[in-house]
């Protein structure tokens, strides 16, 4: 209970502010004179040119300087410089606020961050070589990185930077185009006439069903354009090569249908219809194998009309999933239906379909709550996206540097426009945000021309071709450790050794927007699609996504090296991964690898090496990842001080320290401080540092390879 106030109370109250108030005028006049007298005296300079401010900075002449004996002192000028910041950050000013932050220190040619470091410690590795930094900062849960804390900063500044490219007046790619349509439909309020023109052009292509074959058919277009539909179509990969996988797609009630087909301006008998036949989907038995035939229709209808139905028709290699219960649902309830009520079914999504390009860029449906609960059920049901083609790290630690398989690859491809419809803007786009919710939206729409934008914007032509030079050097190194005792050991026979190195020989190492037809990019240039000036946003959009879709495709009917997949994660994440299987591996970094403190054009061999070529060695060295060829006694000696469930990614990093060592560009000293800084962390003091995945916890992983080079490497 609180007390009543007393007149007394009150007064004291009263007369504290107003001693406050008199306090704080009193020391604002005795700044602004002591700024008007040293202007006048030229001893320092105004910090603002505002007449309510009376901020300023002292000008200190090069004999005060020498007298402060700080002109020759480089640790005077790095302690300047931080300022207020932790060890390891600079003060700097953001770009758009011109507020102070603390920002990422540059070292150079050395990467070793001296100043993070506690010398004195001797408790462990990670205190040695982080000690400074980890004491400077608190963690309730979870764990910070020193190596990842600045990710989704410099994500940041390559999107402002884009920001201020993004004027409607000039640029003249697809992208731009998109950008310039999408800020007019924001400012100008016009989402609903967009989504109109989007529902207009699917509802075109959904020609008179008479018979299955056209409604399956119906269903590939739509599946083409990533609407949600009973069937969704994915690209994946065997030991022969990439393969169509149909499979299971998602349901959608009576309710959004009726709502989406409202909105469009559908009539009231179409809207029934397309109520009548989902559902009786609903209540239809759902344990009828879908057939080979089935899919084939289904990709039939998804290049029917386009640039690759030539050359696909008699060239596709299909995997279809004979449990398809929503596909097959589909069949029997069109067995049991009249195709009118088909076909208003087929509509029925086209419309969801371009209210789900609308959310996409504005977060919203509109007022379509029936539509909105279907979206949120079926991003609940599907991995996290980030773009079309893209998947989205959702639990960090896990998903970096991992090796990924057919099924990573699959997810990523068979996105849908209702599991990205909350990825640009769940705020919703408005006048005031209209810029960064378009790019957002293009971010999601054009993966594969922001990967080559985020590339040029992070990686020189310098480090680049140091990248060539170093991959080769690294992967020779890789093999030679393969066969040598220490961890070629770990096979339990000759010939599983020969199998790993085999698979290491094929590997390949690209990089997301790499330049094409040189040594890291993919040699197939994309196909544009067509748009015209009067399409609109969203119509855009759809287009676009039509043309990834028959990109993906194309993978298939050529029968392309599995190396030419698309980037499975936004260019942007710090993340390298591995796509494993039996026959074959490919290497894939991310441009948001490549700066520090991965990576500079600037390190010396030794910092570059020790830390990009570290991540580049352990991913050739997941090639070890089949622990059936392994001998699992040897693998507990070599890794004694692993958990069992981090083996693989244990032995991975073994692997690739044994190759950087094997290179003699850097001593075991030397490499320990540089994987020790990557791996430091801060733990929370409830809880976090633990593994999520499979790797090692946060500062453990650092500190066993430390000791692993110390005792094969002294």
């Amino acid at each position: 209970m609180v007390a009543p106030a007393t007149e007394e109370g009150v007064f004291a109250v009263i007369v504290t502010g107003l001693l406050g108030l008199f306090g704080g005028a009193l020391s604002y006049s005795l700044v602004c004179a002591e700024q008007s007298a040293c202007l006048k005296a030229g001893t320092c300079y105004s910090l603002s040119n505002s007449s309510w401010s009376c901020g300023f900075k002292n000008s200190i002449t090069p004999a005060g300087w020498r007298m402060l004996n700080t002109s020759a002192q480089v640790e005077a000028l790095q302690v300047a410089n931080r300022g207020i910041c932790q060890p390891g950050m600079r003060q700097n000013v953001d770009a758009l606020s011109g507020a102070l932050e603390c920002v990422r220190a540059r070292s150079y040619p050395s990467a070793l961050m001296a100043e993070i470091e506690d010398p004195d410690s001797t408790n462990s590795d990670h205190r040695r070589w982080c000690g400074n930094w980890i004491d400077a900062g608190t963690q309730l849960t979870g764990s910070k990185k020193w190596a990842f804390f600045d990710e989704q900063a410099v994500a940041d500044d390559v999107d402002d930077v884009l920001l201020a490219r993004g004027s409607a007046r000039i640029g003249g790619s697809d992208l731009s185009k998109f950008r310039a349509a999408c800020k007019s439909m924001v400012v100008s309020n016009s989402a609903a006439a967009a989504s109109r023109l989007a529902f207009d052009h699917l509802h075109a292509q959904i020609h008179t069903i008479t018979t299955v074959d056209d409604a399956l058919r119906a269903l590939g277009v739509l599946s083409s354009h990533f609407c949600d539909t009973p069937v969704n179509i994915g690209l994946s990969y065997d030991a022969v090569g990439f393969y169509s996988s149909v499979d299971s797609g998602t349901r959608l009630g009576a309710d959004p249908l009726r709502e989406a087909l409202y909105g469009v301006g559908q009539d009231h008998s179409t809207r029934d219809h397309a109520a009548e036949f989902a559902d009786l989907m609903e209540v239809v038995a759902s344990f009828d194998a879908v057939t080979e035939a089935h899919a084939k229709q289904v990709l039939v209808g998804s290049v029917e009309g386009t640039w690759l139905e030539g050359q696909a028709t008699s060239a596709f290699r299909i995997y279809s999933n004979p449990y398809n219960p929503h596909l097959a649902r589909f069949l029997r309830a069109f067995s049991q239906s009249s195709t009118l009520q088909a076909r208003a079914y087929l509509v029925g999504l086209a419309a969801y379909c371009s209210f789900s390009a609308r959310s996409v860029v504005t977060g919203e449906f509109g007022s379509i709550s029936a539509t909105t609960l279907a979206s949120e059920r079926i991003r609940s049901e599907r991995p996290a996206a980030s773009a079309f083609g893209r998947l989205r790290s959702t639990s960090i630690e896990a998903d970096r540097f991992v090796e990924l398989d057919h099924t990573h690859l699959r997810n990523a491809t068979a996105v849908t426009m209702s599991s990205l419809s909350a990825t640009s803007n769940a705020a919703g786009a408005t006048r005031g945000n209209a810029r960064s919710a378009c790019l957002a939206a293009a971010r999601v729409a054009f993966p594969d021309e922001f990967d080559r934008i985020d590339f040029e914007s992070l990686v020189s032509d310098r480090l680049y071709d140091r990248l060539e030079t170093m991959t080769s050097a690294i992967k020779t190194a890789a093999e030679a450790t393969l066969n040598d005792d220490l961890v070629g050991s770990l096979f339990s026979s000759t010939a599983n050794k020969a199998l790993t190195i085999s698979l290491l020989q094929q590997t390949q190492l690209r990089i997301a927007g790499a330049p094409r037809a040189t040594w890291a990019g993919v040699s197939h240039s994309f196909e544009r699609p067509t748009l015209s000036s009067n399409d609109g946003a969203l119509l855009m959009l759809l287009k676009q996504a039509k043309a990834t879709f028959l990109d993906r495709l194309y993978k298939v009917v050529t029968q392309a090296s599995v190396c030419q997949h698309p980037p499975l994660f936004n260019a942007l994440e710090r993340n390298a991964y591995l796509l494993v299987a039996s026959g074959f591996s490919c290497a894939m970094l991310l441009p948001g690898m490549l700066v520090p403190p991965f990576a500079d054009e600037r390190y010396d061999d030794a910092s570059l090496y020790s830390r990009i070529g570290y991540v580049i060695a352990h991913e050739f060295l997941h090639v070890t990842a089949f622990t059936d060829l392994w001998d699992m006694s040897y693998a507990g000696t070599i890794m004694s001080d692993y958990e069992s469930s981090t083996y693989r990614e244990g032995i991975a990093d073994l692997g690739g320290l044994a190759s950087i060592m094997r290179l003699g560009v850097v001593d075991n000293a030397s490499l320990c401080a540089h994987v020790s800084q990557l791996w430091c962390g801060r733990v929370g003091w409830l809880g976090g540092g633990g593994s999520p995945g499979s790797h090692p916890a946060t500062n453990e992983r650092g500190d066993l390879a430390c000791n692993f080079l110390r005792t094969h490497f002294s």
